[in-house]
């Protein structure tokens, strides 16, 4: 069903978000949360902040509260994938 698509694809992005940010020098710390980690990115990169945000709070709601992610919300992050994607190679 769709609901779990779209947390899939929440869970799938914050691993890829992760995996960016370490190619970019941002390392996630072993104690920082998802939503402190996007945040702190988001301070980095200030043009997608609030994408960045937006991601670390879905990603804690499913991780964390067991609640789910609005369509809408998630369709939100297509944003962040289209900058991540356009800044892959500059570091």
């Amino acid at each position: 069903d769709w609901s779990s698509d779209v947390c899939s694809s929440d869970l799938a992005m914050f691993h890829a978000t992760t995996i960016w940010g370490r190619e970019h020098r941002v390392d996630r710390r072993e104690d920082e949360t998802p939503d402190e980690y996007s945040r702190r990115l988001g301070r980095k990169y200030s043009e997608i902040s609030e994408s960045l945000t937006q991601l670390g709070l879905m990603y804690s709601r499913l991780a964390y509260a067991k609640t789910s992610v609005q369509l809408r919300d998630a369709q939100s992050l297509k944003t962040l994938w289209d900058w991540m994607r356009s800044n892959m190679n500059e570091r």
